[in-house]
């Protein structure tokens, strides 16, 4: 009898070993396929994990009741961050995703912290970066350091409320392009109108972001009198072009 309640016990001691803890997991929706309730989920350290969704699963966006279709990527680049959760049997039991947004003027960016003043309501917002923060220029890659007070933003947050991506559309100048000299590193824009000319002479920087095509490209539009509209951002108050946006007219 007494062999037999050791047995007994060894048993039960394996069962309970062998149940999975419910978990959490965090990261953005990269992928969601609603036919098949597959949801792919990216965490933070880079990892991808597939999970099945089914219909009993509890589903939310930004607080209200949804359904898997409403996971999808907002653009090729943007996601949902949030969390789901799973059972003791590692299946999931509910998930909550996010995707929020700020719009308004920076006000500063410093010590891992960002400024905003709301565009419509004028209240000033402080947000932390999150340390990957992405920074979209005219388009374009850039760095933290490219962002100055003033400038127009859209800020995108993660559902812990920090700064994961800042999208800035900001020129100083714009203008018709009226002569281009590479040999002397310039070029002469009309920041006025056609009727009430102004022309502002600017130098060009060593690596002017922007330009595509190459200058030569742009000489041979001028050449056969094009119309150039570009618009310009410049270092300071050295009158120096460090990112140019050249549109046909």
């Amino acid at each position: 009898m007494k062999k037999l309640t050791c047995v007994f016990t060894l048993i039960i001691v394996i069962s309970v070993c062998l149940v999975v803890e419910a978990k959490r997991y965090e990261g953005e929706v990269i992928q969601t396929n609603p036919e098949t309730n597959l949801l792919i989920l990216k965490q933070d350290n880079g990892e991808e994990i597939q999970f099945t969704v089914n219909e009993t699963v509890k589903l939310y966006f930004n607080n209200n009741q949804a359904d898997l279709g409403m996971y999808t990527p907002i653009t090729e680049g943007d996601f949902l961050s949030g969390y789901l959760e799973t059972d003791q049997e590692g299946l999931v039991e509910a998930a909550f995703f996010y995707y929020q947004t700020r719009e308004g003027s920076i006000s500063k960016v410093e010590a891992g912290r960002l400024i905003i003043k709301d565009i419509e309501c004028g209240i000033y917002d402080d947000y932390p970066l999150t340390s990957d923060v992405q920074v979209v220029l005219n388009n374009y890659p850039a760095s933290l350091d490219q962002i100055k007070s003033g400038m127009r933003a859209l800020v995108i947050l993660n559902y812990k409320l920090q700064v994961k991506k800042i999208a800035v559309f900001h020129y100083d100048y714009s203008g018709l392009i009226q002569t281009l000299d590479l040999t002397k590193g310039t070029v002469v824009l009309n920041i006025g109108s056609r009727l009430n000319p102004e022309f502002k002479e600017f130098d060009l920087g060593e690596n002017v972001g922007g330009i595509v095509d190459g200058w030569e490209n742009v000489l041979q539009s001028l050449k056969k009198n094009s119309l150039l509209l570009a618009k310009v951002m410049v270092k300071g108050e050295q009158n120096m072009i460090t990112f140019m946006d050249i549109r046909f007219l």
